[in-house]
């Protein structure tokens, strides 16, 4: 069980705010919906054949539109994007090539204010992508077949045409990138815990215990920095702690 701390916020911008440092203690990353997001122009994790994103979400809205929760985007402002994203309030992914007509979207419909676990595998050998909820499969597609052309990874937003976009409202926590195919019983077993870092295939993971600004984020693979704004929420009902989860 992972310690918790008084509640408190932290306000940081990569433009000299002054921080206040704090244990680590169960944080996730609290993003205002507008303007906040984690940008990575190198030393990112890339997308793959045979790949399983992860995530905590607790969005404080839902918007009728897009909202990223980890997406591949392009500088030069081609239109190539792979996009792990809610979009009406439903998960949804997808590869864009110029044309967004591959998406895969679920059916399960989120609520505000609420932690949910999110997952999607993508496989490229077996042919299929899965949707993940609460470490249960909800919904399997047919397999994506597009290219992509991208070098900067988003959390919370997608960089499209020079221009950020779809920023993400509320809560995003635990972020996990592998670059296998997870059976369904690999998802299941670990969802609600946290890891070492060190695991099998395990190409980036992003806890968000730390709590300031420009710090270490990945346990596997260091040195990231944030962008733009970033407002860290202590605990925010951590989904580490005994379900359900009331704020």
């Amino acid at each position: 069980m992972i310690a918790k701390l008084h509640y408190f916020a932290v306000l940081i911008c990569l433009l000299g705010i002054t921080t206040f440092q704090a244990p680590a203690t169960n944080y996730s990353l609290n993003l205002n919906g507008s303007s906040a997001y984690a940008g990575f122009n190198s030393n990112y994790p890339s997308p793959s054949n045979e790949m399983t994103i992860e995530a905590w979400i607790k969005p404080s809205s839902i918007p009728g539109g897009d909202c990223e929760i980890d997406s591949w985007g392009n500088s030069s402002g081609a239109t190539r994007a792979v996009e792990f994203r809610m979009s009406g309030g439903k998960i949804e992914f997808g590869i864009n090539d110029a044309s967004w007509d591959s998406r895969k979207t679920t059916n399960t419909q989120f609520t505000a204010n609420n932690w949910t676990h999110c997952d999607v595998v993508k496989s490229v050998s077996s042919n299929y992508i899965k949707f993940y909820v609460n470490g249960s499969l909800v919904e399997s597609f047919s397999n994506i077949y597009k290219n992509y052309d991208v070098n900067r990874f988003e959390i919370g937003a997608l960089l499209l045409f020079s221009n950020q976009t779809n920023f993400f409202p509320g809560n995003i926590d635990d972020v996990r990138i592998w670059n296998v195919a997870k059976s369904d019983s690999e998802i299941n077993s670990n969802f609600n815990s946290e890891l070492t870092g060190s695991e099998s295939n395990l190409v980036t993971y992003y806890n968000m215990n730390q709590g300031t600004g420009v710090v270490t984020l990945s346990k596997s693979v260091a040195h990231r920095q944030w962008n733009m704004v970033v407002l860290w929420c202590d605990g925010c009902c951590g989904h580490f702690e005994p379900s359900p989860i009331a704020c």
